[in-house]
């Protein structure tokens, strides 16, 4: 289990929110971006999460989730991408795997599946106007 200050949700400067949104639009891992901003791993996955799916609330119940902790097989990557294609939420592709939404969510930046919302683009990576 990781530290406690860890688990805590951490405080995003905008700066530190378009920087990590810029590295990934331009395909950097979550690994790389843990390297690059300096920040940790979970607390980047759980900033992508709430800006890119919208989610909110606790993302790392374990207690619903039978199969944390678990293996992906193939059958279920592919039941996550086709869910993540449907456009349903993150909290509903999660309890459909038996997995918490923190770990679907991780999965899924692991693989750059998710895109970032043109709103959030608008938001963090459009250039300001002079």
């Amino acid at each position: 289990m990781p530290p406690l200050d860890e688990l805590r949700e951490r405080q995003w400067s905008r700066a530190e929110t378009a920087q990590v949104l810029q590295l990934y639009w331009k395909g950097c891992s979550i690994y790389c971006l843990e390297e690059e901003c300096g920040i940790a791993l979970r607390q980047i996955v759980v900033r992508l999460l709430r800006l890119l799916f919208g989610a909110e609330g606790i993302l790392d119940d374990e207690e619903s989730a039978w199969r944390s902790g678990q293996a992906y097989s193939a059958d279920e990557q592919r039941l996550m991408r086709s869910m993540y294609k449907e456009v349903r939420a993150l909290g509903e592709i999660a309890g459909a795997m038996g997995r918490t939404p923190l770990g679907v969510g991780g999965k899924m930046l692991s693989q750059n599946i998710p895109h970032i919302p043109p709103a959030v683009v608008a938001e963090y990576l459009a250039d300001p106007s002079p």
